[in-house]
């Protein structure tokens, strides 16, 4: 073995496995290296071995809150997430039951990578842990949490946990539980941090464009510094065994206003065990679409909506998840029945040796796809390393192609039996009644004034702007929405409010129109650098202020653009209405254009599309979208490649943009769409952001022409690649958006959107021909035409086939083939997706905004819904006919290809 020295501090060479340097530091801290030279970034990943599993009783989520603290601050970088972007470093971290990870892509500079690393260094040796900064973060988790609380699949599993696990800490959610959080205190996250952030608990790992002896140096100038901890490496067990489960477990329990869930789950071994492949491979089997066990009998035949068969990788014994949405209630315990017997009782029966092969390629696939990424490799040995051995990552694809049908049999009936079940249901319920179950230390036994927890002070917030609210239930129908939504329009403002009682949140889309054709020529750089810069800081605090602003009020602020329009897209609470809207004026009228936020957007935005060029699904897309849109160049709607795009980022200087936002500041339409809990004042304070007179600039709805594009073929090689793609589309003009869109919609999911159209059977199923597909049909918001392409990734050398393969489908369904069950199930598909529109207030709040825009209402759903049931297979073809021109298809082909 190799030493290298640096001021005493050696770094040992372990082994070369699999393009993978692995060194060890004299502290014992593992550092793993996969250089990359096509990778045109480098990416930083630091895991350290303590998640939630190593909680103590009633200090659930002292894991998860210190990651979070660790971005606050430490003793040399005090604003660490405003140096960092200001470096052009995008960075996040996560944490699991068995451990937490900190990761950076940094653009391909060693000098940045040696800043990064000092940073990380004292960010886990120096972190400051501040009390203000832990109350900060612990209201951030607590809308985190409710986040969650939202996702019914994710609180179906944490349930199921709750309930399968006795004695072991996978039993706790890993964001733990809300009075714990609460109760945490800054002792309890510095004992953790001491305890746990130590060298020989650590895993390095750097990918990308790097040289070895240069990367050695700073690893070893940076981390060799951490002196090494007195106890063992061997990470200590700080959670019980769980012993053997005795018998079926089964928990009910009911959401107001959700459609029926349950899940199944079993024990199963480590990540790292045999059985555990076995299983996996089981469970691609089971889920398969077509073609899948559980699939082919539950989904197929309209039993279950939605089904996903998943095992997270955990260093102790985890679960193995079925989790399954009924079609109806009054068939969830019908098919928790079906699936229980087809599990326990026939799989054996029903395991083949081609859905075993299928199921083994696919993951096999997969596998293929992550080795040709060096920076997703590196997130993936994450899970790897935090089970003891990187290696066991590629030790694993080994096994998979080892694993015979046998092995799968035997793994099914070992595992899959009723003494090893826990089964959760979730039902619906209108109303719910909670029970609040009082507490010893309820405020209620105590007579004393106690000014220490400032009651006064805090129930004021809780009550301000509530007491007029009114409560109401909330129907997710197209009807009940309409009848619902309050309109305002005037000459000034043009608004839309829908009331949902909503925990106090409220979320609003602030639309900012300005410009004409003619006006926004030759500014649609300046417009979508601006829109990364409005929220960056006002006259009256900098961005760092207005982050803080925005961290007190529990809020935050996204911004989108279009072409004439900026979108601000704002969540918080209905008590801090009035500062938000006070905050969102300042935005509109006084934002400030500062030199170093300036430069640091421009460096951050280029390393985004610099990235975006080793990317050849992103580079195939734009292409196609530049043939399929092939406006001059003088035209606003030109589509600019990625090189086109970086040199009109460089050439935008900070005076364009000034010049653009005093433009701005002249617009004439301002529109927004409101949804949450609002009283009449609120309005009002919204309405008091359009009283600003308006000056002189003149605003016109900007109207897109629709351009015929010609035939064409555009072939970009990226020999590096190991794979390659196809794409193929054309454009074509609307006569009447209501009627032929949802018809062109439905030959889409029959050509090649979803794993049940004739493009995923025949090139993916029957022919190998390809993993991943998919084909779409948009149409162009305010604009009477639109687009329909397909992209399939492929081996290199198989392109010609597969180009055949996608020109023969189409002339097939040109000569009126569809038939009645494809015709069916695309009808079904595309009316879920439809009401998937009032699936969340995300969507509901983002269709009311576009109706503002279409000058349209949810009736329009309601007639998309109508039409889908009325229309027949003949309806569709002369849709079809009339708008598909085979003659002027593009094709353009990118990867490894000749």
């Amino acid at each position: 073995m190799g030493f290298m020295k640096n001021d005493n501090l050696d770094l040992r060479f372990i082994r070369k496995f699999e393009n993978i340097l692995e060194y060890r530091l004299w502290n014992d801290m593992q550092c793993l290296f996969i250089p990359d030279h096509i990778q045109p970034t480098i990416t930083v990943n630091l895991t350290v071995l303590v998640g939630s599993k190593e909680e103590e009783p009633g200090k659930t989520g002292v894991a998860h809150i210190l990651e979070h603290v660790l971005f606050r601050g430490s003793k040399h970088y005090p604003d660490p997430k405003k140096y960092l972007e200001q470096q052009g470093i995008y960075f996040n971290a996560s944490t699991s039951y068995d451990y937490t990870n900190f990761f950076a892509v940094l653009p391909n500079d060693e000098n940045l990578l040696q800043v990064y690393l000092k940073f990380e260094l004292d960010r886990i040796t120096n972190s400051l842990i501040r009390k203000s900064d832990v109350n900060i973060e612990k209201s951030i988790i607590k809308e985190e949490m409710e986040i969650y609380d939202n996702d019914i699949e994710l609180v179906l599993q944490e349930y199921i946990m709750a309930a399968a696990y006795k004695w072991h800490n996978y039993r706790n959610s890993s964001v733990g539980n809300i009075e714990d959080v609460m109760n945490i205190t800054v002792q309890d996250l510095k004992r953790f941090y001491q305890k746990h952030y130590k060298p020989e608990n650590m895993i390095l790992i750097i990918s990308g464009n790097i040289r070895i002896k240069k990367i050695l140096k700073l690893v070893v100038e940076s981390f060799g510094k951490i002196l090494k901890s007195k106890r063992e490496r061997e990470r200590e067990r700080l959670t019980s065994l769980e012993l053997p489960q005795e018998g079926s477990k089964i928990v009910t329990l009911q959401r107001e206003g959700i459609k029926p869930f349950f899940g199944i789950a079993y024990h199963v071994p480590p990540g790292f065990h045999k059985d555990f492949i076995a299983l996996r491979i089981l469970g691609e089997m089971m889920s398969l679409e077509p073609g899948g066990i559980l699939y082919e009998n539950f989904v197929r035949k309209g039993h279950v909506a939605n089904l996903n068969c998943y095992m997270p990788r955990t260093i102790d014994p985890g679960l193995f998840y079925i989790m399954m949405q009924p079609n109806m209630l009054q068939n969830t315990y019908k098919s928790i029945e079906r699936v229980i017997n087809l599990l326990e009782n026939d799989i054996t029966k029903l395991i083949n040796f081609d859905v075993f092969m299928q199921a083994k390629n696919c993951i096999l696939r997969k596998y293929h796809k992550t080795m040709s990424d060096t920076q997703k490799l590196t997130f993936k040995l994450t899970e790897y390393v935090a089970l003891g051995d990187y290696r066991s990552y590629f030790w694993t694809q080994r096994k998979i192609k080892e694993i015979t049908l046998d092995n799968i049999s035997q793994s099914a009936k070992h595992y899959l039996i009723d003494s090893n079940r826990t089964v959760c249901i979730i039902t619906p319920k209108v109303p719910i009644r909670k029970v609040e179950v009082p507490r010893y230390n309820d405020s209620a036994y105590f007579t004393d004034n106690d000014s220490a927890y400032n009651a006064d002070e805090i129930n004021k917030m809780c009550v301000k702007g509530k007491k007029n609210l009114i409560k109401e239930s909330f129907e997710y129908s197209f009807y009940y929405i309409e009848l619902k939504i309050r309109k305002i329009h005037s000459k000034k403002e043009n608004c839309v409010f829908l009331y949902k009682d909503n925990k106090g949140e409220v979320k609003f889309s602030l639309v900012l129109s300005y410009g004409s054709a003619i006006s926004m020529r030759n500014k649609i750089k300046e417009m979508f650098l601006f829109s990364k810069m409005i929220p960056k800081g006002v006259a009256r605090c900098n961005y760092q202020g207005m982050q803080s602003v925005l961290d007190k009020m529990q809020s935050t602020i996204e911004v989108d653009d279009d072409i004439g329009r900026i979108v601000i897209n704002v969540v918080c609470k209905n008590f801090f209405f009035k500062e938000m809207a006070t905050l969102l004026y300042e935005i509109i009228y006084e934002s400030i254009i500062d030199n170093a936020e300036y430069d640091w957007v421009k460096t951050w935005e280029m390393s985004k599309v610099i990235d975006m060029l080793s990317d050849i699904k992103y580079l195939g897309v734009v292409e196609l979208d530049r043939l399929q849109n092939s406006y001059p160049l003088t035209s606003i709607f030109y589509n600019e490649d990625l090189l086109e795009q970086i040199r009109n980022i460089e050439i935008v200087t900070i005076d364009k943009l000034r010049l653009f936002y005093n433009e701005l500041n002249q617009l004439k339409k301002m529109s927004c769409a409101f949804l949450g809990q609002y009283q009449e004042k609120d309005i009002n304070v919204l309405k008091s952001i359009f009283n600003k007179e308006s000056c002189s600039n003149t605003f016109e709805s900007i109207e897109k022409p629709f351009i015929q594009h010609v035939p064409d073929f555009k072939m970009l090689s990226v020999i590096e690649s190991q794979i390659s793609i196809v794409f193929l589309g054309f454009n074509f003009e609307l006569n009447d958006a209501l009627i032929e869109y949802p018809m062109l919609k439905l030959i889409s999911y029959i050509y090649g959107e979803g794993m049940n159209s004739r493009l995923w059977i025949e090139l993916r199923e029957k022919r190998g021909l390809s993993y991943d597909l998919l084909s779409w049909v948009d149409l162009k918001k305010n604009f009477g035409d639109g687009i329909f392409g397909v992209y399939v990734i492929t081996s290199p050398g198989q392109e010609q086939e597969v180009i055949s393969a996608l020109q023969n489908i189409l002339v097939d369904l040109l000569k009126n083939d569809i038939n009645e069950e494809e015709f069916i199930m695309a009808k079904n598909n595309f009316a879920n997706y439809v009401h998937g529109i009032i699936s969340s207030d995300s969507n509901i709040l983002e269709t009311i905004s576009e109706n503002m825009d279409l000058n349209q209402g949810f009736q329009y759903c309601v007639d998309v819904v109508n039409l889908i049931n009325e229309i027949q297979i003949e309806d569709v073809q002369l849709a079809f006919e009339r708008c598909f021109d085979l003659l002027n298809i593009c094709i353009v082909l990118v990867g490894k290809v000749n």
